[in-house]
Parts: C-alpha cells; sequence; structure tokens
C-alpha cells in the first residue's frame, strides 16, 4: 500500500486523536467525509469490526460507503461490498452500514471497536446510548469517530458545551481551510455569501 494523501490541520487531528470519542464539528466542504472514508479504509484494513452511520440509508449508500470504496480501491485493498445489506469485508474486517432513521437496529451486534458517525447532529438525542452496549467484548477498546456541521438549537450543540475534554476531543474547522489548499472555490463560497439570508444560518453551514 503505497500512496499518499494531502490532508488539512484538522482532518490531521481527526484521524491522530487518542480520545475515545473524537468529534470534527466543522462546516460543510471541510473534508468530513473524506477523512472518515480513509479512517474506515485503514480500520477494516487491520481487521477492526465497525459501524458506519449516516442520516438515512440513502446518504450512506449514495455517499459514505462509496467513498470508503473509493479508499479502499486506492489502497489496492481486497474487499466486497453487499449493496443490499450495506456492509462492506476485508479479511476479518467488516463494515456494518447504519442509519439513524432506525438506530434500534443496531441492537444484537457485539464486538464493535469502531463507531464512524456522519451528521451525527441528525441522529436522536439516545443514540449514544443505544449504541454503546454494542461495543463491548473481550479486548475492544472502543473508539468512536463524529462528524458534523453544528446544528443551531439541538441536543447536539449542548451535548458539545458539556463534552468531559479527558474523554471527547472536539476538533472545529471550516471550508475556508479548504479554499486555502485550492480544494474548493472562490465561486462557491461567493455562492455561499450571496445566497444565505440568514446570518446564523450561514454560520453554522460556513464557519
Amino acid at each position: 500500500m503505497d500512496i499518499e494523501y494531502k490532508l488539512v490541520e484538522h482532518q490531521k487531528k481527526f484521524l491522530m486523536s487518542d480520545k475515545p470519542t473524537v468529534v470534527l464539528n466543522c462546516g460543510r466542504s471541510s473534508g468530513k467525509t473524506f477523512i472518515a472514508s480513509l479512517i474506515a479504509a485503514l480500520k477494516l484494513n487491520e481487521g477492526k469490526r465497525m459501524f458506519v452511520w449516516a442520516q438515512d440509508y440513502s446518504r450512506l449508500a449514495q455517499n459514505l460507503l462509496n467513498e470508503i470504496g473509493n479508499r479502499l480501491e486506492e489502497m489496492k485493498i481486497k474487499y466486497h461490498r453487499n449493496y443490499n445489506n450495506h456492509v462492506i469485508t476485508s479479511g476479518k474486517g467488516i463494515i456494518y452500514g447504519l442509519s439513524y432513521e432506525n438506530i434500534e437496529a443496531c441492537r444484537g451486534y457485539t464486538e464493535i471497536s469502531i463507531a464512524i458517525c456522519d451528521e451525527v447532529a441528525l441522529a436522536p438525542a439516545n443514540f449514544f446510548g443505544t449504541m454503546a452496549f454494542c461495543m463491548r467484548g473481550k479486548g475492544i477498546s472502543p473508539k468512536i469517530y463524529c462528524m458534523t456541521t453544528p446544528r443551531i438549537g439541538s441536543w447536539w450543540n449542548d451535548f458539545v458545551r458539556k463534552a468531559d475534554p479527558d474523554k471527547i476531543e472536539i476538533i472545529r474547522g471550516n471550508m475556508l481551510t479548504l479554499l486555502e489548499k485550492d480544494l474548493i472555490t472562490q465561486g462557491t463560497l461567493d455562492l455561499v455569501r450571496a445566497t444565505c439570508l440568514d446570518e446564523n444560518m450561514m454560520r453554522q453551514e460556513l464557519y
């Protein structure tokens, strides 16, 4: 596996965090899905059993699982994807794709060591409590990776404010960083500023 990826600072911090739960709490187009797919591919190659969550099964299949497949192919890692069950396997590693539409679907799974949670602010407030009991088993050291755009007035913002820094690392970043790295265009940024009528919404989505 001889491949080099160009990561921005908040992506590097997310990848390297040693906290049990790490959160990439960033605006739109800040590279959340890319770094999540990279982590998933690396952990799958290590033989980990993991959950990958998205806001619905459509986004799961069309976005995050596709990106994980792209990373695996770039790294030339052999894998099998079951499109009906949203499962990806490689060697001893397995990814179970799930949706916040039905968080109860995770019940019955055990020995899950990794959870990757996309747009976690859209999950119900009891999400972590429901999932946590699946992350058990001999030798399991559970790790949760969360990515989201902040949501004004949601349970998520309260969760971030009360997070214990010894257990949960909150990493922030925005699309301006990617603009500096030529990963988005000035035209995209100008469009957001010109069409977003609500200042609070623009700050949420952009910064």
